[in-house]
């Protein structure tokens, strides 16, 4: 290229970036404008560079995202594919910033999944045609199945979990043990799923397949999640010493990776650790210790604090001042339970000094029915934790036949 073409070249190139800049800077103030100007920059960069690429791409993410902005679906995604078909002509981390860029304004602002699905099916379809972008791909479709089962899209999910399956597969249909980190991906999700349906049976399957990648496998990222499940599936089974193992264990993994569950599933492993009667508290380990003043987490620990001191009435009144707590399902789900444990401690507490006791002091202490006294009285008569009887003609507790170590 001569001087003159450099200098003419030079000139066009400072009036598509200074266009470019100014709507940049109506992006938010004026978003209208701020189209009319992307477009014009477009425009001028075709006219004057021809196939050269200088502002468009960026300029095309940013007509994208104005036009979702602005209500005007069909002309977002006629730009979407012009600026996916530039794809192979800018480097690997243009192309990835630009489409999550536009996936990101999509999931936020979209009023309608079809929308969404749309974007989606459009970036899947565009990356299956280019070289090298086999991870963008596994990626994104990653990113819809999550989006999906958000939604509680299972059928969905399931149908493209299956389709990423297949690509980490060998021709004689077993998993590709050199796709390990995919494969747990893929679990890890499926996990997820499995236990927001209840699907006891797939998740025995899965907790096979995933010990054994694991073993081999140390991604945060996944392992977090597949731990989680993991604990709610022994949870459920009433193996609450193994569901604190696997909660905790998740709990430092969500912290290695800095997500935002990690003080969720700390208040698991408090839960867990009540039910498992630990005496050792969670708090104490060092990777916790630093979220026992963070307000998300307060509640858990008063509620930690009202079980080792046996305090029924507070418990009760933490749960009833914080209602975030039961907003939780798995929470919801067990503080029954914690109260019964709870109510548990506090009985054979109180009634440790007497050899007879009534039944309605018991109740009032507890701040429960005489009815629901007797039933854990004989619970716990039953599984000697205390040795005594029930006079229900007399409405008392008979402890005299116990001895000091009895209870």
């Amino acid at each position: 290229m001569d001087e003159g073409d450099d200098g003419e070249g030079g000139d066009a190139k400072i009036q598509i970036e200074n266009t470019f800049y100014m709507a940049d800077d109506n992006r938010r103030g004026s978003p209208r404008e701020a189209l009319e100007q992307f477009e014009q920059c477009i425009e001028l960069e075709k006219r004057e560079m021809g196939d050269e690429l200088f502002m468009r791409f960026k300029a095309l993410e940013h007509v994208v995202t104005l036009h979702l902005a602005l209500g005007n679906p069909e002309d977002m995604l006629a730009r979407y594919r012009e600026l996916l078909s530039y794809a192979d002509r800018v480097t690997r981390n243009e192309v990835s910033e630009s489409i999550n860029a536009v996936l990101n304004a999509v999931s936020d602002s979209a009023k309608d999944f079809e929308t969404v699905r749309s974007i989606y099916t459009v970036t899947l379809d565009a990356l299956k045609d280019l070289q090298g972008q086999d991870r963008m791909w596994f990626d994104i479709s990653m990113r819809l199945c999550k989006t999906m089962m958000d939604r509680k899209d299972f059928d969905g999910c399931g149908t493209l979990l299956e389709s990423l399956h297949n690509t980490c597969r060998l021709p004689d249909g077993s998993d590709d043990p050199a796709k390990g980190g995919q494969l747990l991906e893929i679990y890890a999700v499926e996990t997820l799923m499995q236990s927001m349906q209840n699907n006891f049976g797939r998740l025995k399957e899965l907790f096979q397949r995933t010990s054994i990648l694991s073993s081999e496998i140390t991604d945060p990222r996944s392992m977090s999640i597949i731990r989680e499940v993991w604990g709610k599936m022994y949870a459920a089974q009433g193996d609450w010493k193994s569901a604190y193992t696997e909660f905790f264990d998740s709990f430092i993994q969500y912290q290695e990776i800095g997500s935002p569950k990690a003080k969720q599933c700390l208040k698991y492993v408090v839960i867990a650790n009540m039910l498992s009667g630990g005496k050792s508290n969670p708090f104490d380990a060092q990777e916790a210790k630093v979220y026992q003043q963070d307000p998300a987490i307060d509640a858990i620990v008063q509620l930690r604090m009202a079980y080792e001191d046996n305090d029924v009435r507070l418990f009760q009144k933490i749960v009833d001042r914080n209602p975030d707590l039961t907003r939780d399902e798995f929470i919801k789900t067990h503080l029954d339970a914690l109260f019964n444990r709870v109510r548990s401690e506090a009985l054979v507490n109180l009634v440790r000094p007497y050899k007879r006791i009534r039944i309605s002091f018991i109740a009032k202490f507890l701040n429960i029915s005489d009815d629901d006294v007797e039933k854990m009285l004989l619970s716990l008569i039953l599984d000697e934790t205390i040795t005594g009887r029930v006079d229900q003609v007399n409405g008392l507790l008979d402890l005299s036949l116990a001895t000091d170590e009895s209870i």
